[in-house]
């Protein structure tokens, strides 16, 4: 923008949506053996919507567990695990293991909302402008003050040619410290514990349909010398039918829970790829407020 001063811009009444980061934690604990493990956890996370529409209901777009809960009237407190956590531990002999947790959260899944964010970023985004007072010569290294008369020597060129084991003894590029790199393993486990995403058609009404889903996801990597593994899981996978501000209401299962699966292993050259997809029985109920919810 134009303006010197910061401050209208951080009018909340011009605002979109604000996002709120609970509490952070690292630490890394590295050995005298060469092993490493690093720790990272987010407490709390929530993005809301402050824009200055008094028609809107659904205020939170994203939001999580609140951390820490404690009672006005009681002196208990009840600590919740949080948001995300992170793991990564190295061993001696190179083998790394990542574990992502991601605990329970909740998407609000409005798409005018999200067209809003889309086209905010894109006009944030600097645009092209004629450069005034000038062009920049990138060839300009200043004046030295120094009259240099010294016959300036041509620079041959040299080939390039990749590193050999023979250019250096530290072992890097030999054969030797390859070989430890390709045997060793590597694990990567992400794992979202209960997530959900309300899907809203708009979220100014107050007793319109909204389309909840649940599910267990689950992503496990392996791999291992002359052997790759990839499992991907939606465990419980189910989609209810609720109406906005009747809470009384019992929601109307759509898709029923299920369990889908897709397993990829390459154990050798001989044996190949192999890529199995299982899913389990598949019962879904339609109605006409539901086609008219995904279709608005």
């Amino acid at each position: 923008m134009d303006e010197v001063l910061s401050s209208p811009v951080r009018d909340l009444n011009h605002g979109l949506s604000k996002l709120d980061i609970g509490e952070a934690t690292l630490s890394i604990d590295t050995f005298t053996d060469h092993s490493l493990e690093l720790k990272m956890s987010l407490q709390s996370c929530l993005l809301e919507d402050i824009r200055p529409d008094n028609n809107i209901t659904i205020r939170k777009i994203f939001q999580s567990h609140s951390g820490e809960t404690k009672m006005d009237s009681s002196p208990i407190s009840v600590s919740t695990p949080p948001i995300i956590d992170v793991t990564f531990k190295q061993t001696q002999s190179g083998d790394r293991c990542i574990d992502i947790l991601v605990e329970k959260t909740r998407l609000n899944l409005s798409i005018p909302f999200f067209m809003n964010l889309g086209r905010f970023l894109m006009d944030s985004l600097p645009g092209e402008r004629s450069l005034e007072g000038g062009v920049i010569n990138h060839g300009y290294v200043g004046d030295l003050g120094i009259q240099n008369k010294a016959p300036v020597e041509t620079i041959k060129p040299v080939s390039l040619r990749p590193p050999s084991s023979a250019d250096s003894t530290s072992g890097y590029f030999s054969s030797g410290a390859s070989y430890v790199d390709d045997q060793a393993g590597l694990s990567v486990s992400v794992q979202l514990r209960k997530p959900e995403i309300m899907l809203f058609a708009d979220l100014s009404e107050h007793n319109g349909h909204a389309l909840l889903l649940r599910t267990e996801f689950l992503i496990d990597y392996s791999r291992h010398p002359s052997r790759d593994s990839l499992v991907c899981s939606l465990a419980g996978l189910q989609i209810l039918s609720k109406l906005q501000g009747h809470n009384k209401q019992p929601p109307h299962l759509v898709l029923h829970p299920c369990d889908i699966e897709f397993v990829k292993t390459f154990k050798s050259v001989e044996d190949g790829l192999r890529v199995t997809a299982t899913v389990s029985t598949i019962d879904i109920h339609l109605s006409a407020s539901i086609v008219h919810t995904v279709n608005d």
